[in-house]
């Protein structure tokens, strides 16, 4: 009877939501990450818009109401990202994101961006050589650099290999 009264007790505070986030001009949203923060949520995604495409972030409050939303990387280069797994918070407060844009000879190269819990760039690398790399995924290491994983391929050979790169 006590546990019963103590659930219910941590229930009552609990807000939920269900939200359909629109934009005017038939952009396509997609978002695969959101983050916790301690006044609300970060959603990291890409769009798709008949003008533009890019990787956003969008920081909503508790009720799912938009705060703010602030593109992190725009342009014919960038694609959506695929799925949830490029954004870690590091042990400075602040938030990375790994992801590919392709170059302009259609090859990819991999991304790596740090931006704060504003939304605000705080930095972005891009690297790149003569294959194809597509990021998957990003940890913290203790000497406060990243690895980044993901998939590496080279122009006509049919094959792809597993990718990492530490900075």
């Amino acid at each position: 009877l006590l546990l019963g009264i103590s659930l219910q007790g941590q229930t009552d505070n609990f807000v939920y939501f269900n939200k359909v986030y629109w934009h005017p001009d038939t952009m396509q949203i997609l978002s695969q990450v959101v983050r916790p923060i301690d006044d609300g949520y970060l959603v990291l995604g890409g769009y798709k818009s008949l003008l533009n495409e890019g990787l956003y972030i969008l920081k909503i409050d508790f009720k799912g109401d938009l705060v703010w939303f602030k593109h992190i990387d725009e342009g014919p280069e960038v694609g959506v990202v695929e799925d949830g797994k490029f954004v870690i918070a590091t042990p400075d407060s602040n938030f990375v994101i790994t992801y590919s844009t392709k170059k302009p000879d259609n090859l990819a190269e991999m991304n790596l961006s740090k931006f704060t819990k504003e939304g605000n760039v705080l930095w972005k690398k891009t690297y790149t050589d003569i294959s194809s790399k597509f990021a998957r995924h990003v940890i913290n290491t203790s000497d406060n650099g990243f690895i980044m994983a993901g998939v590496q391929a080279y122009e006509g050979e049919g094959i792809a290999r597993y990718y990492l790169l530490k900075t």
